[in-house]
C-alpha cells in the first residue's frame, strides 16, 4: 500500500524575468528570511505582491511590516475572488488601503524589468520594475517581487509511475481517495477530487480521515465494525480570517451560479464604516443558503450554523443582516458548546479538541501560550485567538481554577490595569503607539487580542 502526501509548492506563472535576484516565493519561514536579508542588504523601498488570494494578502503584510511600500497584483478584478464579490472587495480594498498598501487589480504583468533594463528569461540583473501589458499602465519600480500565485501539486513521481494525473496537475482519486493504480492512494494538495485541488488544512484531515478507514478495512483487512466504506465527497470550504487587521469570512453557498433562480440577497454596505455583509437565502426566505462578511464577521459562528445545519431562520430574516457592531447593544457572540463546532479554521480545531488539550494540560499548565502550541489553534491567522482564550477560561472554572486576567501572553496586566498606566504616564508622548506602550510595559511582538485593546487605550 502507497499513500501519496506529497503535498504542493508555490506555482510561479511564466513572466519573463522570475530568475531575477529579489523574486521570490512565499511559502516557508525560509522565504520570509531571505526576503528580509534581501530588503536590508538591497535598501529596497518597494515591492511588489503577485496575488491577491489568502496568502498573498498575508505576504503583503510581511512586505509592509519590513516598512517597505507594498503593492498587491491582482489579475482577476477583485481580490479574493473565491470568497468574496465585488462588494466584499471594496469594503476589504478601504481597509487595506488605509494601512499604505497599494491594491492593482486586473494587472497583466507582461514582465519583471532588471536594473539594466532587460526584460528577457536570462539576465540576472536584479528586479527593478514590474511591466504591463495593461494599455495606459505605467511600469511600477520596485526592488523586491514576492509570488504568492497558487499551488501546483507535486505529482512528478506519480506522473513517471503511469498513476493517471489531471491536465493541470494533481492525482485523480475517488471517493475513497484511489488512484489509476490498485493499493495507491492520495490525500492532500497532490488529491485530485473532481477536478478541484482542494489547498485548505480541513480538507485534507478529511481525506486522511476516509483514506485510513478505507486502508485498514480493504488494504489490511482490519475489522472496523462499520457497514460501508466512508467517503469524501467534497468539502466545506467556509471560512473566517482575519486579514490585515479585517475581518473576512464566507460560509455556505456564497456564489450561486448566474443560472442558479432560487436566490435572494440581502446585502449591508457601509462605506463609512468599512463592512460589507451579503446574506444569501432561497428565494422564499425559509433557508439560509449562505453569506459574505468583510469587516464584522463576529457573528459567523451562528451564520454559519444556520447555513450548513439548516437552523430555523427569524419570522423576518433580515434581522440577521445587521452587524453585531451596528445593534443597538454590542454583545460579544455566544460560543457553541457543541464540542464539533470549528473554532480555528487556519487549522481545522474544534472545541473538543482545544477543551481535551486543556484537560491533558491540568488547571496549572494551561495557560493560552500552551493550549494554543498543543492545539495549533490560533496559530495561523490568529483570527480566533479570544474564542480560544474565551474557551480556556470556562474549561478552567470547570476545574475549579480560574484565568489570568492579564491582557494576554504580551502584557501581564489587566485591560483596566494597563490603561491606568497609560493615562497616569508623566510622558504622554511615551504611550502614544502601540509599539511604544508594547516596549514599555509589554513584551514580544503582540498579537490579535492585545492590538485592539491597546489601541482603544
Amino acid at each position: 500500500v502507497a499513500v501519496f502526501a506529497t503535498g504542493s509548492f508555490p506555482f510561479v506563472p511564466p513572466i519573463p524575468g522570475k530568475q531575477r535576484p529579489g523574486v521570490f516565493v512565499y511559502r516557508t519561514i525560509e522565504d520570509l528570511e531571505a526576503m528580509l536579508e534581501y530588503v536590508k542588504e538591497n535598501n529596497v523601498k518597494s515591492a511588489a505582491v503577485i496575488g491577491g488570494g489568502l496568502l498573498g494578502l498575508e505576504a503583503a503584510k510581511a512586505v509592509a511590516d519590513m516598512k517597505v511600500e507594498s503593492h498587491i497584483i491582482e489579475f482577476a478584478d477583485i481580490l479574493m475572488c473565491r470568497q468574496i464579490d465585488q462588494g466584499g472587495h471594496d469594503a476589504l480594498v478601504g481597509k487595506i488601503e488605509e494601512m499604505g498598501l497599494q491594491v492593482h487589480c486586473g494587472a497583466r504583468t507582461e514582465s519583471f524589468v532588471g536594473a539594466d533594463g532587460s526584460t528577457d528569461n536570462e539576465s540576472m540583473s536584479p528586479v527593478s520594475a514590474l511591466r504591463f501589458s495593461n494599455e495606459g499602465w505605467d511600469d511600477l519600480e520596485v526592488q523586491m517581487v514576492v509570488v504568492s500565485a497558487g499551488i501546483k501539486p507535486r505529482d512528478d513521481l506519480a506522473r513517471g509511475a503511469g498513476i493517471n494525473t489531471g491536465e493541470r496537475g494533481g492525482i485523480i482519486v475517488d471517493d475513497q481517495l484511489r488512484t489509476s493504480v490498485e493499493g495507491v492512494y492520495a490525500i492532500g494538495e497532490i488529491a485530485l477530487y473532481n477536478n478541484f485541488i482542494y489547498g485548505l488544512i480541513a480538507p485534507g484531515y478529511d481525506m486522511a480521515g476516509v483514506c485510513s478507514k478505507v486502508i485498514a478495512k480493504e488494504e489490511l483487512g482490519i475489522d472496523l465494525n462499520i457497514d460501508e466504506l466512508p467517503s469524501f465527497t467534497g468539502a466545506d470550504l467556509s471560512t473566517k480570517l482575519k486579514l490585515l487587521g479585517c475581518d473576512v469570512a464566507s460560509f455556505g453557498e456564497n456564489q450561486p451560479k448566474p443560472d442558479d433562480t432560487d436566490v435572494s440577497n440581502l446585502v449591508w454596505n457601509d462605506p463609512l464604516g468599512g463592512i460589507y455583509r451579503k446574506l444569501i437565502f432561497n428565494k422564499a426566505g425559509t433557508r439560509l443558503r449562505g453569506g459574505i462578511l468583510v469587516g464584522d464577521a463576529s457573528d459567523y459562528s451562528k451564520l454559519h450554523a444556520l447555513a450548513m445545519k439548516g437552523g430555523e431562520l427569524p419570522e423576518n430574516p433580515a434581522i440577521l443582516l445587521a452587524p453585531p457592531s451596528a445593534r443597538g447593544e454590542v454583545e460579544e457572540e455566544e460560543l457553541s458548546t457543541d464540542p464539533n463546532t470549528q473554532i480555528c479554521s487556519c487549522n481545522d480545531v474544534t472545541r473538543g479538541q482545544i477543551a481535551d488539550t486543556i484537560k491533558e494540560l491540568g488547571a496549572e499548565k494551561a495557560t493560552l501560550k500552551e493550549v494554543k502550541a498543543c492545539s495549533k489553534a490560533g496559530t495561523g491567522c490568529g483570527g480566533c485567538e479570544p474564542d480560544v482564550k474565551a474557551i480556556l477560561k470556562q474549561e478552567l472554572e470547570k476545574m475549579g481554577a480560574s484565568l489570568s486576567n492579564h491582557l494576554c501572553e504580551h502584557f501581564a496586566y489587566s485591560r483596566p490595569e494597563l490603561m491606568a498606566l497609560v493615562r497616569t504616564d508623566s510622558d504622554p508622548s511615551s504611550v502614544d503607539s502601540f509599539e511604544k506602550i508594547l516596549a514599555k510595559h509589554g513584551k514580544g511582538d503582540g498579537c490579535e487580542i492585545c492590538k485592539p485593546a491597546v489601541g482603544s487605550i
